[in-house]
């Protein structure tokens, strides 16, 4: 896992700047800028700190402090991601929406995909995608008009 986090980073920053280039020029524009730079910043961060570690000589085992850690971010960034959906599917032109699902499947996929080694941290970032519906969608996922929302019978 801790090796591929520099890759990971490469990827939340490309899918931040897709999304942006797919709403460039719509009244999300702005908001999506803003959104997108939380992640381009997080991801920079947490890549260059993972590329600096990696030169040293890795151990067979994570300490709990790293482990603490890989779990705060897989928190932090799976809240961010799940948030996408929440603030701009509803918005959206429809071909943005099918960019936003996929967004929101692929980074699902993937978080869960290079976290499968430390269970914790998989959960902790794919069940915040629902958790994220919960907080930003006023109480109820199921008010939420996005991909992940119920649909009112």
């Amino acid at each position: 896992m801790l090796r591929n986090t520099l890759l990971g980073m490469v990827a939340n920053i490309l899918n931040a700047a897709t999304f942006v280039m797919v709403v460039w020029g719509s009244p999300d524009q702005t908001k999506a800028i803003l959104w997108a730079s939380v992640i381009i910043i997080a991801a920079g961060f947490v890549g260059l700190r993972s590329r600096s570690s990696f030169q040293t000589v890795k151990p067979r085992s994570v300490s709990r402090r790293t482990t603490q850690n890989l779990v705060r971010n897989a928190f932090l960034f799976g809240t961010w991601w799940g948030a996408l959906p929440v603030l701009f599917f509803g918005g959206a032109t429809s071909a943005a929406q099918v960019v936003i699902t996929c967004l929101s499947a692929g980074m699902i996929a993937g978080g869960a995909a290079s976290f499968y080694t430390i269970p914790v941290a998989a959960i902790a970032y794919c069940i915040d995608f629902h958790d994220a519906a919960e907080r930003f969608g006023s109480g109820s996922a199921n008010k939420v008009r996005g991909p992940f929302a119920a649909r009112p019978d």
